[in-house]
């Protein structure tokens, strides 16, 4: 037998313990509350593959189903389960890697084999994770185990082998795991062994109270979710704008008359704009013509005003721009200018007043005043020695002293060395410079040179276009020869539009003939759809009604008798029997193959379509629904096409007329288009004569401008090579100053060798006379050796000042080496800045003079053109009168730009001859008149359909029309008060009538339609609904088992009702369908009568005020378990009847009887035991006790029962009795063999079978 056997928790709710439940039997649970008895009851429906979250209420700060099954990583839920030839497996639930998450795997072996073998307890003691174990140490063991399963709905289709997990799988969502194979290997029973919804079943019983309630939610989910679909009920709060739009478009329709002829005058006022516009074209040709005829001065007094603006502009520009570059410049000079005065006053104070130049030569020949000193010192010793002595130490200082003269020497002339290098050096700088400063004149004034051959060749080229503009003057201009060729292509043009709309009127006849022929068709084909969707239906309908028979008809009856009718009774019966219900048709005493005594061979006869199995019928009903909805789609294709050509047909009407009136109008431009290329030819000739006087005038004024500019460049060559004279002597000045400098520097160095020579020679010449004397006597020169003395002091004194200005010198030579050393570059830079100075000075000059002499002309220029126009002035002047008016009276009558590019202008547009003037205005203050009287008669039209729109400010006509205006108030630039806003709001009422109102009425005969048909769709679907309930209930009748042995009851049945027929709108919405359909059938196309749709808004109204919800089937259904208690029928359909409608425990009974032909109607085979999880199965009577436990044997059902206060002889039938403590985990109870001599009350039963606690499991 293949079933559970055995439930291990480790580490689950019981912290830290491995407990195991035991379910090869029946088995009790009992202990305190709270010890975890319904936590274990709530196994069984996830051992079948329910939902563990749904079981488990995370409220209230309850934990959720991982934290409280799984709360580590080590814990685990091991069903332990046998298949078929009883092979052990086990169903593990355990937390995933890295996941708070739970996962399955199946392993093919008993736990303590496999999960809890030996070999795994050391891993279990250094905290391996149960997800590690399973998925690295297990297979090692040489046992098979599953992937890892992470979907309940793929471990639902593993356990009880049904691929499609209970109906629950996602359409279109592929597991990653192969369902079929896994199911093969691990799922309950064999192979072959198919269960579904065991998982729901096992969920209803584990609490008493709502049992019915679940048990329906259990039906209605298991066996009519998936077989029906229930969607929201046709009813939305914008329903109420539909019904309103409904009686305003028919109230609307009342003022369409009046409509249409203010658009009529709409028409003929834009019309009369347009033509006024072309008579204001030319009347401002008249103007133009006023002004050509002085050559054109009104365009050229513009031109040179324009001119002149742009000269004095250009002007104030660039002398801005000279006049920033004269400060910058200036700026630049004076900076130069006052560094070369610092550095010159810095040089003065250096050589001048610290006299640094001699103090800088007194510390170079401080090495020879330090060799003096010791010549001194060294003679006043001598001078002082010993008369032995004397003759040995003069030698020594004479030796001394001419080394030291040496020394010195060499040493002076490595300075008079460098002196004479850097007076040459001078000399090359000074020679450098000055070919420098020559070629940059040379290439100045090469450059200056260039520049003024480019003027003469700038001067030549405007000269030779001034002559070239003479001589273009003379010819006519290319605007001239575009208006020329204009005027001739519009009369070209003029001649073959009016040809062309000939030819357009012809066309769009043949057009409208063709549109006609269209609508024909499209009517025909629209008849031929409506024909095909009622065949479709009748043929729907015919199907479904041998499907679903009616209940109590024979059909109904032999349906769901269960007998095979199909091949007999159904081959010779009267179709027309079967819908009867009169018949009453019951099983005959005698079955046979008989038919009223006659034995017939039925095989030679057809199966008639009332004899087909549900399975055939409901393939030709998906067949029937399927080529409805393909003819309701052409029939929605054909009225779309029809509609489409009627359309078209009215557009073609509308063409025709509008392409004659086109024709018409065409032929009078082409009359105006002749006259207006006259015209121009006039205007042409005399715009030439004056462009050739004002271009000879142009030309003598350029030549006297070009020699005054040529003039007055030569001047600035003359400049330029003074400039650089004066630089070329500043240039020879500094380079004798610095010359005389390094003389003085070589000067001195050569006095110091003399001087140092002359110092030698006395001091050998003193040494040699000392000696003498000191060997002429042997007294001591007391005058020699003070003077000695004397010279020694001088020498130190002299010593300690030129050592007192060694940092000076020191910051001279600094000085001169980073500071003077830049006074030739600052001297340049200075000439630079001047020179750049005088010649934007210069550039200055030259701008103010060139520009003022240009103005100047074109000013003279401007005096000649006015008082040629002010002769013109009284004559345009009356023109301005009239155009104003003209103009005034166009702009109260706004048109589209489209409007005016689409206006084919007439002749009128270009005439301009002063002969026709009398012509034009006399056209135009007719045109006046006339436009003026139209105007006012569409305003008047135009203020009286605004009033009707008004009348309904509820409808979408006035809502469209308030957008429109709302958008209009944003772009126009109108007031909205005024004339002009109030014939351009026209174009607003032609769309809402050619466009809003065709497109509303449609919509809403679209949305009539779908709000209708919805309707429809609902009442189909509840009646579809309706059908199926009927279907399941039989399903439920005759196919589950409700067998047993108990007398008191009998006839237990379930049935599952149809509450929809009890609703209230019921009868109107399946009127409402009924007439619907007939409707769709007749005048698809049009909007459904009064009384339809007030029926319509009903049922609307009614399913808005019912509040029901898509999908809500349970409310549409009621369950019902009947039985028959000693005699009386006992029916219960809900939780009060179940407690109260029966003795005790019968109505328990009954629901039990249910339960387990519901679970071997779900679980066929019956070799697969079931185990169900009870949480009480309430007070029964001793006789049944027993009764129930071998029913549920028969039907090999196990039950796990938490029955806290049974009676012995109710405890007694359970295989396991278990006490679940949260600190001792569960501990089973087993029969004492013999009785405890101190326990009085095992003594009393004698015989009885006492309890006690065993070990823990």
């Amino acid at each position: 037998m293949s079933g559970l056997k055995s439930i291990i928790l480790h580490h689950s709710y019981f912290r830290g313990l491995r407990v195991r439940i035991e379910c090869d039997g029946h088995t009790n649970l009992q202990g305190t509350n709270g010890a975890g008895k319904t936590s274990a009851l709530r196994l069984i429906p996830m051992f079948y593959g329910y939902e563990p979250n749904r079981l488990v209420d995370k409220v209230a700060g309850k934990d959720s189903f991982v934290n409280y099954y799984l709360p580590n990583r080590q814990s685990m839920l091991v069903f332990e389960y046998t298949r078929a030839d009883d092979e052990p497996c086990c169903a593990v639930m355990y937390r995933k890697e890295g996941d708070a998450g739970f996962a399955y795997r199946f392993v093919k072996a008993a736990a303590d084999a496999s999960v809890f073998h030996p070999d795994m307890e050391a891993l279990f003691a250094r905290g391996d994770d149960a997800a590690s174990i399973l998925r690295h140490h297990v297979p090692s063991l040489d046992i098979r185990v599953s992937p890892e399963i992470n979907r309940i709905v793929d471990f639902r289709s593993i356990i009880q082998n049904d691929p499609t997990g209970g109906g629950r799988r996602v359409q279109g969502a592929r597991s990653r795991i192969d369902i079929r194979t896994l199911a093969g290997q691990f799922g309950l029973g064999s192979i072959r062994t198919r269960m579904q919804h065991i998982d729901a079943l096992t969920t209803v019983s584990i609490k008493k109270d709502q049992m019915m309630a679940r048990l329906k939610e259990m039906i209605v989910d298991s066996l009519l979710s998936d077989v029906v679909n229930l969607g929201a009920p046709p009813s939305h709060i914008k329903n109420e704008g539909l019904w309103s739009d409904l009686k305003s478009l028919t109230a609307f329709g009342e003022h369409e008359k009046t409509v249409k002829q203010a658009l009529s005058d709409f028409d003929s006022v834009k019309d009369n704009r347009l033509a006024l516009d072309d008579c204001r074209r030319a009347l401002s040709n008249l103007q133009a013509l006023g002004a050509d005829q002085t050559a054109l001065l009104t365009r050229q007094l513009a031109g040179v005003n324009l001119d002149i603006t742009a000269l004095e502009e250009e002007l104030q520009a660039r002398r801005g721009a000279l006049d920033e570059q004269i400060s910058q410049q200036r700026a630049e000079v004076k900076t130069y200018r006052d560094r070369l005065q610092s550095l010159e006053q810095e040089r003065a104070d250096w050589e001048t007043e610290r006299d640094i130049r001699h103090w800088e030569t007194e510390l170079a020949n401080l090495p020879m005043v330090r060799s003096d000193l010791e010549a001194a010192r060294d003679r006043l010793q001598v001078l002082k020695a010993e008369s032995e002595t004397i003759t040995h130490e003069a030698d020594l200082a004479k030796v001394t002293i001419n080394q030291k003269l040496e020394q010195d020497l060499a040493a002076l002339e490595a300075r008079q060395h460098e002196a004479q290098e850097a007076r040459d050096a001078l000399r090359s700088q000074h020679q450098l410079a000055s070919e420098a400063l020559e070629q940059s004149r040379e290439q100045e004034l090469e450059a200056f040179d260039e520049q003024l051959t480019q003027v003469r060749h700038e001067c030549e080229a405007l000269l030779e276009d001034a002559r070239e503009q003479e001589r273009q003057a003379r010819e006519p201009s290319a605007t001239e020869l575009e208006q020329r060729r204009s005027a001739t292509s519009a009369v070209a043009l003029a001649r073959e539009q009016r040809e062309q709309t000939e030819r357009d009127v012809e066309r769009v006849r043949q057009q409208l003939e063709l549109a006609a022929s269209a609508e024909r068709s499209a009517e025909q084909h629209y008849e031929r759809a409506r024909a095909d969707v009622q065949q479709a239906k009748a043929s729907r309908d015919e199907i479904q009604a041998l499907l679903y028979p009616e209940d109590g008809t024979l059909l109904a009856y032999l349906r769901t008798s269960g007998l095979p009718w199909h091949e007999n009774l159904g081959k010779a019966i009267n179709p027309a029997l079967l819908s009867r219900t009169d018949l009453a048709p019951r099983l005959s005493d005698q079955p046979g193959s008989d038919l009223y005594g006659v034995s017939l061979d039925l095989g030679a006869l057809a199966l008639p379509a009332a004899a087909e199995s549900e399975a055939v019928l409901q393939q030709q009903l998906s067949r029937a629904e399927q080529a409805l909805q393909r003819a309701e789609q052409e029939l929605g294709r054909s009225e779309e096409k029809w509609q489409s050509a009627q359309q078209d047909q009215a557009q073609a009407k509308d063409a025709l007329a509008r392409a004659r009136q086109a024709h018409e109008k065409a032929g009078e431009r082409y009359a105006q288009s002749e006259q207006s290329a006259e015209l121009i030819q006039r205007e042409v000739n005399e715009a030439i004569e004056a462009r050739t006087l004002q271009a000879a005038e142009q030309l003598r004024n350029l030549t006297q401008q070009m020699k005054d500019r040529l003039t007055q460049e030569q001047q600035r060559r003359d400049q330029l090579k003074t400039q650089f004279s004066d630089r070329r002597d500043a240039l020879k000045q500094s380079h004798d100053e610095q010359l005389d400098a390094a003389k003085a520097a070589l000067a001195a160095v050569q006095d110091a060798m003399e001087h140092r020579r002359s110092a030698a020679a006395q001091d050998l010449a003193a040494i040699e006379q000392a000696r003498d004397d000191k060997l002429r006597g042997a007294g001591v020169d007391v005058v020699s050796i003070r003077e000695t003395e004397q010279r020694v002091k001088t020498l130190n004194d002299r010593i300690g000042q030129i050592q007192s200005m060694e940092e000076p010198v020191r910051e001279y030579r600094y000085w001169l080496k980073h500071h003077w050393a830049g006074f030739d570059a600052l001297k340049e830079s200075l000439y630079q800045a001047q020179t750049a100075l005088t010649a934007v000075e210069r550039e200055l000059k030259d701008c103010k003079d060139s520009y003022s002499a240009r103005i100047n002309a074109l000013k003279d220029q401007t005096k000649q053109l006015g008082a040629a126009l002010k002769r013109l002035e009284d004559q345009l002047h009356d023109w301005e009168q009239l155009a104003r008016s003209a103009g005034e009276l166009s702009e109260s009558i706004p048109v589209s730009a489209e409007e005016i590019a689409a206006h084919q202008t007439g002749s009128v547009e270009h005439t301009g001859s002063l002969e026709s003037a009398t012509l034009v205005t006399d056209e135009l203050r007719r045109l006046i008149k006339a436009t003026a009287e139209t105007r006012d008669a569409v305003i008047k039209a135009f203020t009286r359909c605004v009033a009707a729109l008004n009348q309904h400010p509820d409808s979408q006509v006035y809502q469209k029309w308030q957008h429109l205006h709302n958008a209009r108030l944003h772009t126009s630039v109108h007031s909205e008060g005024s004339e002009a806003f109030r014939i351009e709001s026209m174009a607003d009422l032609r769309r809402i009538v050619e466009h809003d109102l065709p497109e509303i009425r449609k919509a809403l005969i679209e949305n009539v339609k779908s709000a209708g048909g919805a309707m429809a769709r609902y009442y189909e679907e509840l009646k579809d609904i309706d059908l199926r309930v009927t279907q399941v209930s039989r399903t439920l009748e005759t196919r589950i088992n409700t067998e047993h042995d108990f007398e008191a009851i009998s006839d237990i049945r379930i049935r599952l009702l149809s509450r929809i027929t009890q609703f209230d709108f019921w009868p109107q919405l399946k009127a409402f369908a009924r007439d619907w359909h007939e409707w769709e059938l007749t005048r698809h196309h049009d909007l459904p009568s009064t009384e339809l749709r007030n029926g319509l808004s009903s049922l609307d109204k009614m399913f808005r005020s019912a509040r029901m919800t898509a999908s809500d089937l349970g409310s549409l259904v009621e369950l019902e378990i009947q039985f028959t208690e000693n005699g009386r029928i006992v029916p219960i359909r809900n939780d009060n009847d179940l407690r109260n409608s029966s003795s005790t425990g019968l109505s328990s009974i009954a629901v039990v009887v249910i339960f387990g032909g519901l679970s071997r109607f779900l679980c066929p085979d019956e070799s697969v035991t079931i185990t169900w999880p009870i949480d009480e199965l309430g007070e029964l009577h001793p006789s049944n006790i027993d009764k129930l436990f071998r029913m549920m044997d028969r039907k090999n059902i196990v039950l796990l029962c938490a029955q806290p206060t049974a009676s012995h002889e109710f405890l007694r039938r359970y295989k396991h009795r278990l006490l679940l403590s949260k600190d001792h985990g569960v501990r089973d109870f087993v029969y004492a063999k013999q009785a405890s001599p101190n326990n009085p009350l095992a003594q009393l039963l004698s015989g009885s079978e006492a309890l006690t606690e065993g070990d823990k499991a």
